[in-house]
């Protein structure tokens, strides 16, 4: 997804979690997609990170999941 251009949340948001779909904290799948593409980009570790941008991102991932609780 990173090669072929698709945002952080849009990878997000196709990945299917199949039978892991229906865990507690699903949206923690953004998060764990940013890191990576943060190192596919070859960003240091320690670089800078929007974080309301992210937990913005977290939100509507989970709620894209289906997952509201």
């Amino acid at each position: 997804m990173f090669r072929r251009g698709l945002t952080v949340i849009e990878a997000s948001r196709r990945i299917d979690l199949g039978p892991y779909a229906q865990w507690h904290g699903p949206a923690r799948l953004y998060a764990n997609v940013e890191r990576a593409y943060r190192e596919f980009r070859n960003e240091p570790a320690d670089a800078p990170r929007d974080l309301v941008k992210i937990l913005d991102a977290v939100l509507q991932s989970r709620e894209s999941k289906g997952n509201r609780s």
